[in-house]
């Protein structure tokens, strides 16, 4: 799984896109944020809450950090959107 499947995979599961930011590309944070980007040669991900890094994991493999970061956000019932 790669970034774009990862995106793909969260409009599917219909993860509210205001919670999430991948590599920027989504959109703009509201305060807090589930943040998937690259540093370097790592892909980083962590949960932004006023302007502070938590739970940050970082990850060489794409694939590895896509099933992460998906996996963490649908145990995240905050995550869902309201219809």
């Amino acid at each position: 799984m790669n970034r774009f499947d990862l995106l793909l995979t969260l409009q599917r599961n219909n993860i509210d896109s205001r919670s999430y930011s991948i590599y920027g590309v989504t959109e703009p944070p509201e305060g807090e944020q589930y943040v998937f980007t690259k540093e370097g040669k790592n892909i980083i991900t962590f949960y932004l809450e006023r302007g502070e890094r938590n739970n940050v994991q970082y990850f060489i493999d794409e694939d590895e950090a896509s099933r992460y970061f998906l996996e963490w956000l649908l145990k995240s019932p905050e995550n869902q959107k309201i219809e």
